[in-house]
């Protein structure tokens, strides 16, 4: 028989109460749990004295700002009103829980503050996403905006931007500008393609096609799939919306008609991804 009080606060389902008469962590949230074990037949005694069953035991994580927190060992109690931490067990696991200024702090074994709840009403709860953390400002040096107002532009431009006093405002920049990975990345070029490949030398000598679909979302008149036709050598697109799939066939006829009357040229080759 496990015990656990009662409070008459109103809370959101996703508050946990700290509760230093509850003999274990409960929640009654399932989704909550990343393992779950289904449990022998229990019963927790509630604050007025009624029993409730408990249906499992398992580990459960909860997403903060600070970071994804496990909690071990919470029973779930489908029929409880609250989410429950026991400071009793989390004394037993080796933390520090210290109540002070009108906030419970908790330390895990090495003394490091893993979270603060501030007292509400007579009791003190938490919301994952609500937490309060320490703020440090920090200060961007003037290079540094102005960087990022300009679109990541090179140092030596802006240098040359106030010298010549092309806009009006900027400031005379002392500090040198830090490497950024997305100017980084953005400075990065593709590889070449192999010369092996071979490349067309006239209009519909090689096709490229692809179809896509079926989509999530239908368009206005319900379309779901579209093909592709690419011409190698002029790189001239065509795109051909269907219904269903089984119209592909249809669509390239309908193509092959219209491109080969349009350029007096013949398609040779497709190249395709074997899409059935």
């Amino acid at each position: 028989m496990f015990v656990a009080t009662c409070f008459s606060i109103q809370t959101s389902s996703y508050h946990w109460l700290i509760d230093n008469g509850c003999t274990n962590h409960m929640t009654f949230h399932k989704s909550l749990f990343r393992t779950l074990q289904s449990s022998e037949v229990a019963k927790v005694r509630i604050g007025n004295g009624d029993c409730i069953a408990i249906k499992g035991k398992g580990t459960i994580v909860i997403t903060t700002k600070s970071g994804t927190k496990t909690i071990s060992d919470v029973l779930y109690v489908p029929d409880i009103d609250q989410n429950l931490l026991s400071v009793g067990q989390l004394i037993e696991k080796g933390m520090k829980v210290i109540f002070e200024d009108k906030s419970c702090y908790i330390f895990n074994d090495v003394g490091q503050k893993i979270l603060q709840a501030k007292m509400r009403g007579k009791s003190f709860s938490f919301l994952p996403f609500e937490e309060e953390h320490t703020a440090f400002s920090t200060k961007l040096n003037d290079i540094e905006v102005w960087h990022k107002r300009l679109g990541h532009c090179h140092q030596q431009w802006m240098l040359s931007i106030k010298k010549h006093d092309v806009v009006k405002g900027v400031p005379s920049f002392t500090d040198h500008l830090p490497n950024y990975n997305a100017c980084q990345f953005g400075k990065q070029s593709r590889k070449p393609f192999p010369k092996s490949i071979w490349r067309s030398t006239r209009k519909l000598q090689l096709i490229h096609t692809n179809v896509v679909g079926p989509l999530s979302t239908h368009s206005l008149k319900g379309v779901r799939y579209f093909i592709l036709f690419i011409d190698d050598f002029t790189q001239m697109c065509w795109i051909f919306f269907m219904t269903y799939k089984s119209e592909v066939a249809g669509m390239f006829w309908r193509f092959k008609k219209k491109v080969e009357n349009q350029s007096s040229c013949k398609i040779q080759t497709i190249h395709s991804d074997n899409g059935k």
